[in-house]
């Protein structure tokens, strides 16, 4: 379940955290009143290192970083002919 909250300001944060980065399509992190919304778009499931230990990965660097609770939301893109 969702709540909706009207945010007042958001902000673009770095898209690089610091240590090692990790290469992605495209990654964006959002801060949202008192909490980071993490965006990342892939196009292909398989990754070095694996997805899911990059958004672990992600998410533990974010909370030590900011402080605050981290929403993740992973969205795959279908390769076109366009």
């Amino acid at each position: 379940m969702v709540a909706w909250v009207e945010v007042q300001q958001i902000e673009v944060l770095k898209t690089e955290l610091t240590l090692e980065p990790i290469r992605a399509d495209s990654v964006t992190f959002l801060q949202v009143a008192n909490q980071i919304l993490h965006i990342e778009f892939q196009t292909l499931a398989k990754s070095n290192p694996a997805l899911n230990f990059r958004m672990l990965d992600y998410s533990v660097r974010l909370k030590r970083q900011y402080r605050c609770p981290v929403v993740q939301v992973l969205i795959f893109l279908q390769e076109t002919t366009n």
